[in-house]
């Protein structure tokens, strides 16, 4: 169903793109191109002298990097870390400063130590692109093209946000097809027939990871009663006991795979204003997958 689109126009994804990014680090991994337990600074040595330094891959991939630059504090607060980043990418309204996407980056200093909490922060995205970029020479648009959409038989191109200076803006640029994204999570239903990932990666995903926070499942429990998800991982924002996973993005978007189920669900967050009330996919989601009509395969 499309409220306010028609089938082939294409949608910003917001941060359901930071699931396309953790994707192509499982690739690399694959590949023998990083190690999820060496530092980040390893590959990206503009950030050796700053807060970033030492952190584990798997920690930026699992959102539990420990730096203070929280989504949280408001992306639309001219003086927040977030803000300041998606300034120097090009996607906030500019303030005059002039201060690069790395120079943004070598500022940021840790709040906590690495892998104690699951905090969302989209600066652990973009820094896994630049190690993506370091690793293969390569532009990220390029990369993604390679290892993920050339395999998905993608009925259309996506387009992704790049900024002036010439960085990605991985942690939410994407911009696609409804069918694509749904085309874009059988890599996780029937990774063997697409070849992204390798399904002993993919059971990685979905059993690693951090437990939620406790105020996390406390909001949560608003809505799933007892079906509460239980982790985060590799940037997907919830995991369930049953190994299915969801990933949302900025005013509605969303993905959700269950494996084990073999199903997806693609969704985008137009409505017909902004002051429409907010869509209960999820919920759906979650029904179906508990439902008969979905007995695992």
């Amino acid at each position: 169903r499309y409220l306010t689109m028609k089938p082939w126009e294409r949608h910003y994804s917001w941060s359901v793109s930071k699931v396309f990014t953790a994707t192509v680090i499982g690739a690399l991994f694959e590949r023998g191109q990083v190690a999820l337990d060496s530092p980040v600074d390893q590959y990206v040595p503009a950030l050796k002298s700053s807060g970033w330094a030492g952190i584990p891959l798997q920690n930026l991939l699992d959102m539990a990097s420990g730096i203070d630059c929280r989504d949280s504090d408001g992306y639309q607060d001219t003086d927040a870390c977030v803000y300041r980043m998606e300034e120097a990418l090009d996607i906030t309204a500019s303030t005059g400063r002039e201060t690069g996407f790395i120079a943004q980056l070598q500022q940021m200093q840790m709040h906590r130590e690495a892998n104690r909490k699951n905090e969302y922060v989209s600066a652990n995205t973009n820094v896994l692109m630049l190690v993506a970029e370091a690793v293969t020479g390569l532009p990220y648009p390029e990369i993604v093209q390679s290892l993920i959409w050339s395999r998905l038989g993608a009925e259309a191109d996506a387009l992704i946000t790049v900024s002036a200076e010439g960085y990605a803006y991985a942690s939410g640029g994407e911009s696609l097809r409804l069918r694509d994204l749904a085309r874009f999570g059988q890599i996780f239903t029937d990774p063997e027939a697409l070849s992204v990932l390798s399904p002993s990666t993919v059971a990685v995903m979905r059993s690693g990871g951090l437990p939620l926070p406790e105020e996390d499942l406390v909001e949560l429990a608003e809505e799933f009663a007892e079906d509460l998800p239980v982790r985060a991982a590799w940037q997907w924002d919830q995991i369930w006991s049953d190994g299915a996973m969801f990933k949302s993005g900025y005013s509605g978007q969303g993905l959700y795979v269950d494996p084990e189920r073999e199903l997806i669900l693609g969704w985008f967050g137009t409505s017909e204003g902004f002051d429409a009330p907010h869509h209960s996919m999820l919920r759906i989601a979650r029904q179906l997958s508990r439902s008969s009509l979905f007995a695992p395969q």
